[in-house]
């Protein structure tokens, strides 16, 4: 409000573009790690178990378990085989290589027009 007063409606107008190449910029270190984390299966894979309440031969409830910190980084095949005693098979959410793809794509795209952009800026 107190830009359109005292500038008026071209202050808005810088404002928001302003604003749009902040939120541009700020974009690629936001995505990155929601990029890195759904592609992961250590932190993407939940066990699979029956709920104690469930009612039998309905279908199976999944119950979120936290990894212990020596299981986080390794493959889904080890998780399975190096589980802590518990019933349940592992159930990996993470992205697939397709979806991983495009979304690296996406983002480099985005880095790249951010140069692009910063750097005619400078010149």
């Amino acid at each position: 409000m107190i830009v359109a007063i005292v500038v008026g409606r071209s202050g808005i107008d810088t404002l928001l573009v302003a604003s749009q190449v902040v939120l541009s910029i700020v974009l690629p270190f936001v995505t990155f790690p929601l990029l890195y984390c759904t592609a992961n299966k250590a932190i993407m894979s939940v066990r699979k178990s029956q709920r104690a309440d469930a009612v039998p031969g309905g279908d199976d409830t999944l119950i979120a378990v936290e990894l212990p910190p020596a299981l986080r980084d390794r493959d889904l095949v080890e998780v399975e085989k190096l589980g802590d005693g518990e019933q349940g098979e592992m159930v990996d959410y993470s992205n697939n290589k397709l979806t991983i793809a495009v979304g690296v794509a996406i983002w480099l795209l985005v880095v790249a027009a951010n140069v692009y952009v910063l750097v005619e800026l400078v010149m």
